[in-house]
């Protein structure tokens, strides 16, 4: 069967005031704030460790979090 995946990126959005105008932004230098999603076509059977171990990242370290998978579709990531 052919599977599909998404990797999303939340960042939270700022309002920050520039010369008197209101502007709304998407940042943050806290890691935590970060999440990162793995979100399949599909459900899948495997586990978010081993879904992390078939993954190769080049810098950083992710670590699974326990939110809802929306039925082992949806695994994020700190």
């Amino acid at each position: 069967r052919r599977v599909f995946a998404n990797l999303t990126a939340h960042v939270p959005m700022k309002l920050l005031q520039l010369n008197a105008a209101s502007r709304i932004v998407e940042a943050t230098n806290d890691h935590r704030n970060l999440r990162i999603y793995l979100v399949f076509s599909v459900p899948v059977l495997n586990s978010s460790s081993e879904i992390l171990s078939a993954l190769h990242i080049s810098s950083g370290l992710l670590v699974p979090i326990n939110r809802k998978t929306l039925g082992n579709r949806r695994f994020g990531f700190l």
